[in-house]
């Protein structure tokens, strides 16, 4: 904050507790009185941090009647705040002033200092005595106990909803509805009613407008390439200008680039974010949702288990599910493929990826078909349940014919509705027999591991030491 110029050291400290620190910069730095011409220069060692904020918890001011003419080197000392500084022995008696008195019932001193009157002892905190000047004792080993136990328990821990949570878990219920293609129909779950959006095409038409002048060359063909393949799909259909009912939500969009990527270069992604004329925008008005898969973590330990493993990811999940008719039109878009060509509108039919809504509805779809798959489908809807994080999948078992048959159930669950496992990548061959090669991962090197491609497709933490990659 005080842009220090910093100077190497190595210094092992070692305070109440006995947990070492290994500061490995030091600096200079001007200490002055907020109340007179004092200051001294300091040598101070840095440290990421130094102890838990002080006091721990809010101090009873009032009780201690400090004297007005008694200006304190900290007046916000009584409530809790982070500790930029540690002032040693070596400076501390220096800096004591020949004055002291007994403040409040409970033994708390004031003491005069060069920087002003400091609060010292035992003050009554809101809910019970504390210690005003005090230390964090263990705070490390604490908190990775805590961890580990959150570790432990994540799978077992009940899961409390909140009223808006359970609103959309029960609203997705009761709105369900499968289309003839097998998909699922879902509803956003509003929690205000669309009325409260104001206008928005004229936004939405400023921004695609600013937007197509940007486009150039690969770009703009890439981003003309991605709009007809969506409308080809029939995940985004023409909406004449006279069919735009009142109540609608236009959703501004740009692309988003990723070279590297083994299947889409470019993607469009949509604002719903975008605040209308009055002040809202789409996401403003609708639920969240809960998290109904796994933890990260815990898919990633249970992953590391199994002896045979695969991963695989579903084709374009979001687009898989469609959004109910009467939702669409707090969807459309403004388009078209050429400058010289009038403005089209456009309805979005599926899942919109840029919806606060969305990653419930798609994950939520996964979880009710696994729900509903445990008889017919032990393995696979285990799989489906446990071991998916959005739409990639990392599971396995300790027998190839056991993951064969996962794999198995996992597309006899999924296909029927639409939902297409690709990128698949094993640490055995047998596992990847019988899959088009089109649908194996294409970008793996030889020798890479599986926890390193997890790497590069997740931005998950490596953990070294799997089989080596098959594909």
């Amino acid at each position: 904050m005080l842009s220090l110029k910093r100077h190497d050291t190595k210094l092992r400290i070692e305070g109440i507790g006995g947990q070492p620190r290994m500061s490995r910069a030091r600096v200079t730095i001007l200490v002055s009185s907020l109340h007179g011409d004092f200051s001294q220069r300091i040598e101070a060692f840095v440290l990421p941090h130094i102890i838990a904020d002080q006091p721990a918890q809010p101090l009873t001011h009032c009780a201690l009647k400090i004297p007005n003419e008694c200006p304190l080197a900290d007046p916000q000392f009584d409530k809790p705040g982070r500790i930029d500084l540690l002032i040693g022995t070596e400076h501390y008696y220096s800096l004591l002033l020949p004055n002291q008195q007994k403040v409040g019932r409970d033994g708390a001193m004031l003491q005069n200092t060069k920087l002003g009157w400091i609060v010292a002892g035992r003050v009554k905190s809101k809910t019970q005595s504390a210690i005003a000047c005090g230390v964090g004792v263990g705070e490390e080993t604490d908190a990775l106990i805590e961890r580990f136990w959150k570790l432990d328990n994540l799978e077992n821990q009940t899961k409390h909803r909140s009223p808006s949570e359970a609103h959309c878990e029960k609203h997705f219920i009761e709105t369900l509805k499968r289309a003839e293609d097998g998909r699922f129909i879902v509803k956003l779950p509003f929690a205000e009613h669309p009325s409260a959006l104001g206008e928005s095409k004229e936004i939405a038409i400023k921004r695609f407008l600013a937007l197509e002048r940007r486009l150039t060359g690969d770009v703009r063909k890439g981003y003309s390439e991605f709009m007809k393949e969506y409308e080809a799909l029939e995940h985004m259909k023409f909406v004449p200008t006279t069919h735009v009912p009142n109540n609608h939500y236009f959703i501004p969009h740009h692309c988003v680039l990723k070279p590297d990527s083994s299947s889409t270069k470019l993607r469009v992604v949509f604002d719903a974010s975008c605040k209308t004329s009055s002040g809202k925008s789409l996401n403003d008005i609708l639920h969240t949702g809960p998290t109904v898969q796994s933890e990260l973590m815990a898919i990633l330990l249970r992953f590391r288990i199994h002896k045979y493993v695969f991963t695989a990811d579903i084709e374009k999940m979001y687009r898989q599910v469609w959004i109910n008719p009467d939702n669409q039109f707090h969807q459309l878009i403004v388009w078209r493929n050429d400058p010289s060509e009038d403005l089209k509108y456009y309805r979005l039919k599926t899942v919109t990826y840029g919806t606060k809504t969305a990653p419930f509805l798609a994950t939520k779809c996964l979880n009710h078909l696994a729900i509903r798959s445990r008889d017919n489908y032990p393995l696979g809807s285990a799989a489906l349940e446990n071991d998916f994080y959005v739409d990639d999948c990392l599971t396995g078992a300790d027998s190839v014919a056991e993951a064969v048959q996962i794999q198995s159930e996992l597309n006899k669950i999924l296909l029927p509705h639409g939902f297409k496992l690709r990128k698949w990548c094993s640490n055995n061959a047998e596992l990847l027999q019988g899959i088009p090669k089109e649908d194996t991962v294409s970008d793996v090197k030889l020798g890479e591991t599986l926890d390193q491609y997890s790497v590069k497709t997740l931005g998950l933490i490596w953990m070294p030491n799997k089989d080596k990659l098959c594909g």
